[in-house]
């Protein structure tokens, strides 16, 4: 942590444009619990955003990279651990759980509720054998990064400083070995998606990016990371060419590809934190102000857009079934149920979210307050 106090104490605006970017391709993603595909427009368009799940990884990446760079930069300061574990008790918990309330009021899983409770929902398939309902099948990645922020303080405040990225490497690679063995064993692709060690590699190289950033590697960082985005964009060009697809249940990206997106992902955030001149151009897109918006809003979108979708395919089932055969209800409902998602999530972090949020100041962040940079983290 050699040059940390030499790092700009500036809000970094693009990283709030890449949780933008992020939640743009998940919720496009999602537009398949509508649209089935029956007309050409439908088909180019799902085909289009057949690859948003790959949202869920950037969201993966940019948690690793912030989350470590605001633990080694408070790691030795007094309330390490109550002040990280408050603030994001105080970001996720409210809506989470208040969500949780609600949604089970109206849907019949009592069975399943536990799991969700405790965070665990993601090993549902593993234990349980079943997969979540479709209005909750999103919250599974919530459920990694609550373990991960559970487990990581303890291992940065553990590790000196110097063995940070070499973790991250190991864990980086056990994630790839595990899914290319579970993968070769007939391992369901649910479970290899969605269980946290298959998917470590994410968070550990958004971390690899932060300590190599905040050590004695800094240089090393900026040489390295466009040649590692260019590698690993063209790695992933081959892997859609073979797959006709970046596909989330594909062999190959399932194995590989998982930790090549990452990658890139990784590179790309050092690239646009180190204000290279190559991403510049994308740096203007992040920067955009209704790109930074929808980043700022972004949890609030993620977790509540998959319920309202479902309720407007049963919209668009009940009005097709009346006898409107237009072809166009579905996507009107698509489109109807994204405005709602927008809305609700604004009104969530005006009226709930954001009042919150306001306790923060009970438990502050002093070097990362000064030092990090920063997102709607």
């Amino acid at each position: 942590m050699s040059d940390s106090s030499q790092i700009s104490a500036a809000h970094i605006p693009a990283l709030d444009g890449v949780r933008g970017v992020a939640i743009v391709l998940v919720v496009g993603f999602h537009s398949q619990v509508l649209l089935d595909g029956s007309n050409v427009g439908e088909r180019l368009w799902l085909n289009l955003v057949s690859a948003g799940w790959s949202g869920v990884d950037l969201f993966f990446v940019l948690s690793g990279f912030l989350i470590t760079t605001i633990l080694i930069q408070t790691n030795g300061e007094s309330n390490y651990f109550r002040n990280f574990f408050m603030r994001r008790v105080l970001r996720i918990f409210p809506l989470y759980f208040g969500s949780l309330l609600l949604l089970f009021s109206l849907l019949d899983v009592s069975e399943l509720q536990w799991w969700y409770w405790l965070f665990a929902q993601n090993w549902i398939p593993v234990f349980d054998g079943t997969h979540q309902p479709q209005a909750l099948q999103p919250f599974w990645s919530l459920a990694i990064e609550e373990q991960f922020y559970l487990v990581w303080p303890i291992i940065i405040c553990v590790l000196h400083p110097r063995y940070i990225p070499a973790f991250c490497v190991f864990a980086t690679t056990a994630a790839l070995v595990a899914r290319c063995i579970a993968s070769g064993d007939g391992v369901d692709q649910w479970i290899i998606a969605t269980v946290t060690p298959f998917r470590i590699d994410a968070l550990a190289l958004g971390a690899l990016v932060a300590s190599w950033r905040l050590g004695t590697q800094r240089e090393r960082l900026r040489k390295l990371s466009l040649p590692m985005f260019l590698t690993s964009v063209a790695v992933l060009a081959v892997i859609t060419v073979m797959q006709s697809g970046y596909q989330m249940n594909g062999i190959i990206s399932q194995t590989v590809g998982y930790t090549f997106f990452a990658l890139m992902c990784a590179a790309l955030i050092a690239l646009i934190v180190d204000e290279h001149h190559l991403a510049r151009p994308v740096c203007r897109l992040l920067n955009w102000r209704l790109v930074r918006h929808l980043g700022n809003r972004s949890f609030g979108i993620y977790v509540i857009h998959m319920p309202v979708l479902v309720f407007m395919n049963n919209v668009s089932h009940r009005k097709q079934a009346a006898g409107d055969a237009t072809g166009l209800v579905d996507v009107q409902c698509y489109c109807m149920g994204v405005m709602i998602s927008l809305v609700l999530a604004e009104v969530s972090w005006h009226l709930f979210e954001k009042q919150f949020l306001k306790l923060k100041r009970n438990f502050p962040r002093t070097t990362a307050d000064s030092d990090a940079p920063r997102s709607t983290l």
